[in-house]
């Protein structure tokens, strides 16, 4: 591991919307990744399920919970979570997501640190429920509309 990885700090934001069950088990598999400096951002977005409650009470100091009064929807959600990230790098990752691999996220950072001109990675996502297995895209579904903003500039790579 070089030294790049072993001293970067991650970021790994969760939005919640009444699903504190599943991201109960998302927490704990992040709790579980080789990483010596993790931090979990939690933007609850108004649920109704005792979510908020519960990760405290579970996690304490060990996540960061931001109440919303209201339903941000996941990209305000995630926005407001960057917005107070600590993290060199940083994890958008869903609430029923797990991570089966104790060295998943160092992985795909080290893919990063590896590939300079590469600002985004995904990994391959398993759906056991479906039997599925769905591979990383090479595009953004939605990246025709992808606005260039000022925040964009401190990605790698160039915006075309």
């Amino acid at each position: 591991m070089t030294d790049t990885l072993s001293s970067s700090r991650i970021s790994a934001v969760i939005v919640n919307y009444n699903s504190g069950a599943y991201a109960m088990e998302c927490i704990k598999s992040l709790l579980q990744q080789n990483i010596g400096d993790l931090e979990i951002i939690i933007v609850d977005n108004a649920s109704q399920d005792g979510s908020v409650s519960l990760f405290r009470s579970t996690f304490g100091e060990q996540v960061i919970v931001i109440e919303s009064q209201e339903n941000l929807g996941f990209g305000r959600a995630n926005n407001l979570a960057a917005s107070v990230a600590n993290g060199d790098w940083l994890l958008l990752i869903n609430p029923d997501a797990i991570l089966v691999q104790d060295n998943a996220i160092l992985t795909l950072v080290a893919y990063l640190v590896e590939n300079e001109k590469i600002g985004i990675v995904g990994p391959e996502i398993h759906e056991p429920s479906k039997s599925k297995h769905v591979l990383p895209r090479k595009k953004y579904p939605s990246e025709g509309r992808l606005k260039y903003t000022s925040k964009l500039k401190a990605l790698p790579g160039n915006y075309a």
